[in-house]
């Protein structure tokens, strides 16, 4: 019958015979046509296995050839290494007992192991609950979960690849199941899935066909019963193709009651638009008594039109004359909504590589361009003609060929599934762009490459950004480098400089202060008081001078010369407060040492930093008070946070950060002596060892001076750096 337009026509294929004992009893076995399906496969060898078991199934009525003959054609449509089916049935006390056939392995393969139970794995097939295609059952989450078998048995045929189809009687009873296996993984496609659907479904026709068949032998009224009792609406009706007598199963399926369906009634049930299609071609099968097969619309008893496959053929009396026309009317609507989705998304996908944004090409396993959307021609500068037919390495860049050919040799080779590679492709105008290929492979049921799938895309501006990364990276590292070598022979100089000028300045100041001391001893006395105090005063400035040169060379050096080891900061305290001791007695003052962690830095400028800190905290102190001065650490992650806490007049909030500038003084020289470098060398050292340092005040009250230092295992072996 046609589906939608008079081109399209489906075959019925039907083997009448007499039942051997009978003389009205013929048994019809009714097989459907595959081609739509196969079309839609596109595989010549499933059109061979499939024609070959129809033919069998058509022509063998004896149970255990056909399923042996459908086991045997399911191993080969799917590709399994090894196949059995499983199936129920009755014996003479009506108590179900299930059986077995092989293919692709010897029955002794499954003997010593019991039938299959419902399992988290074998569960779904037998209870009808879907089809189950594994890549690899072995890493299933339901796997190995039934007592006592926890994976496979001892000697149990290998299985990674599994896949399982229930076969479902025309009542919706579960027959049995296919179970098709491969020791290899990722062995069944989606291709080898639809194949073994429509096998259960000839199976499970076939089944039934030949137990109909084994029980009629047995009774003709066990035959009628089970005839009746099939889905599909079984009929049988006059030669001129009207219903004589009444049928259950027309009635049931329209609901048409029996003087509505009787005669040409029936008709009334075809869709209207497939009515006059269906008279005529009852007319021309009377006619000419030949096989009656088409597909047309049949409304159901819900008034829901199904699309239903009519086969029918003629039963003759001995005299060659048609005695009646046997035939069914099988329901294929979700069959053709599943054909009709497979098509859509068939045009989905057309239409989604059509006007993808990234290349897409079809390539034969050597490279051979195929097909190939917009979006690849444009981005290799090719029309689409020009491209198709010709090999694609042929517009790659001579550089990328002998990467992009092993890629390709592993990828046929079924070492990868995927592959992608970065490459150039030279455009006619000569400009070079760069692409991201990615290369799967479609692989056919016995595991050859079929064609190539490639996906292009452009990251031509990626590519130049990164050279252009690259470039101004290496101009950068020049530049580095020539600027540290100019600041090294800089510093270098600053501090032969600083050395000279150190001497330079000390000479005079200490002739300077010799004669002035010579002066004071051999002329004290004898001078006024005034004179005596001049000295006393000028003295002291040259002191102070030298002092104050002794810092910046200080200054200068720090960061030039260190060594990094761990250093206990309690060993260094104890000899800051022996230096200090004099300072500590003299004003009284109370000193107290925290625990305080180790410090990856240079002993001796630690000892810088903490006497520095403790010497101002000892010295900036208001008259009369008795000075209170705390060291403490704690650690923090990788550093080590220390704190001199004092209880002096404080810093005014303005100065926090100016009193660690260079000669920055918050009081004059008359107050508190000191050269003004002493916190610029702390802030100094502490920067160098890459801390920080500041600074926490309340004016009158006290200060607290932070920092931190590298805390932990040492991570420099102690050269200088």
């Amino acid at each position: 019958m046609p589906l939608g337009n008079d081109s399209e026509r489906v075959s019925l294929h039907a083997q009448v015979v007499r039942l051997p004992g009978t003389t009205d009893v013929w048994l019809a076995t009714l097989t459907p046509d595959q081609d739509g399906l196969l079309n839609m496969q596109g595989e010549s060898h499933a059109l061979q296995t499939l024609g070959r078991i129809q033919q069998t199934i058509s022509a063998e009525l004896d149970l255990e050839k056909v399923v042996q003959a459908v086991t045997d054609a399911g191993v080969e449509l799917t590709g399994a290494q090894f196949g059995a089916f499983f199936y129920t049935l009755s014996n003479h006390q009506g108590e179900p007992m299930t059986l077995y056939t092989l293919s692709g392995a010897p029955i002794e393969a499954f003997a010593q192991y019991p039938l299959p139970r419902m399992t988290q794995i074998f569960g779904p097939t037998f209870r009808n609950e879907r089809v189950v295609r594994s890549d690899d059952i072995t890493q299933d989450p339901r796997y190995a979960r039934n007592a006592p078998y926890h994976g496979m048995p001892a000697g149990h045929l290998p299985v990674r690849s599994y896949l399982a189809v229930p076969v479902v009687g025309s009542t919706g009873e579960v027959i049995g199941g296919f179970f098709f296996g491969h020791e290899r993984a990722a062995i069944f496609t989606e291709q080898a899935e639809q194949l073994a659907v429509s096998l259960a479904s000839q199976a499970a026709a076939a089944f039934q066909n030949a137990q109909l068949y084994r029980s009629a032998r047995r009774s003709e009224h066990r035959f009628r019963s089970l005839v009746e009792a099939t889905s599909q609406m079984v009929w049988t009706r006059a030669p001129s193709g009207e219903f004589r007598t009444p049928q259950a199963d027309w009635q049931r399926f329209t609901g048409q009651t029996e003087q509505e369906h009787l005669g040409w009634g029936w008709l009334d049930a075809i869709h209207p638009d497939d009515r006059e299609h269906i008279r005529q071609a009852w007319v021309q099968a009377t006619d000419l008594q030949t096989l009656y097969q088409m597909e047309n619309r049949v409304r159901r008893w819900d008034g829901q039109y199904r699309i239903m496959r009519a086969r029918a053929t003629p039963v003759r009396n001995e005299d060659g004359t048609v005695e009646e026309w046997v035939g069914v009317h099988e329901d294929i609507t979700e069959r053709r909504e599943a054909e009709q989705q497979l098509r859509d998304r068939e045009a989905r996908y057309q239409a989604l590589v059509e006007y993808a944004v990234v290349g897409v090409s079809r390539l034969t396993p050597s490279g051979v361009c195929i097909d190939i959307n917009p979006a690849g021609a444009a981005f290799l500068g090719h029309p689409r003609e020009a491209l198709i037919g010709g090999h694609i390495e042929g517009f790659a860049h001579p550089d990328d060929q002998q990467a992009t050919e092993l890629a390709l040799q592993n990828l046929l080779e079924g070492s990868a599934n995927a592959v992608t590679l970065e490459k150039r492709y030279l455009r006619p105008d000569g400009s070079i762009v760069w692409s991201n290929s990615s290369v799967s492979a479609v692989r056919q049921d016995d595991g050859t490459v079929a064609y190539l799938v490639a996906t292009l895309s452009d990251i031509t501006a990626r590519k130049e950004a990164e050279a252009d990364l690259l470039r101004l990276n290496a101009d950068l590292e020049r530049r580095v480098e020539q600027r540290t070598a100019e600041l090294q022979r800089s510093n270098a100089e600053l501090e032969h400089f600083a050395a000279v000028a150190s001497h330079d300045l000390k000479a005079p100041l200490r002739t300077i202060t010799s004669f002035l001391q010579l002066l004071k001893r051999r002329y004290g006395g004898q001078l006024d008081e005034k004179a005596d105090r001049y000295i006393a005063l000028t003295v002291d400035a040259a002191r102070g001078m030298d002092a104050l040169i002794d810092d910046l060379l200080t200054y200068s050096r720090v960061g030039r010369q260190r060594t990094i080891t761990t250093v206990d900061p309690e060993h260094v305290m104890a000899r800051v407060a022996d230096n200090l001791s004099a300072s500590v007695e003299e004003k009284g003052a109370r000193l107290r040492v925290g625990r305080l962690p180790q410090v990856q830095a240079d002993a001796t400028q630690v000892q810088q930093v903490l006497q520095n800190l403790v010497a101002n905290a000892l010295k900036f102190q208001p008259p009369g008070r008795t000075p209170e001065v705390e060291v403490s650490a704690c650690s923090q992650d990788e550093w080590v946070q220390f704190e001199v806490e004092d209880n002096g007049i404080g810093i005014a909030p303005e100065h926090l950060e100016t009193v660690f500038g260079v000669f920055q003084r918050v009081h004059g020289q008359s107050e508190y002596a000191g050269s003004g470098l002493g916190l610029a060398i702390v802030r100094k050292i502490v920067e160098e060892h890459g801390g920080r340092i500041w600074v926490t005040s309340v004016e009158g009250e006290g200060t607290s001076f932070h920092f931190t230092l590298p805390g932990g295992d040492p991570v420099i072996d102690g050269s200088p750096i």
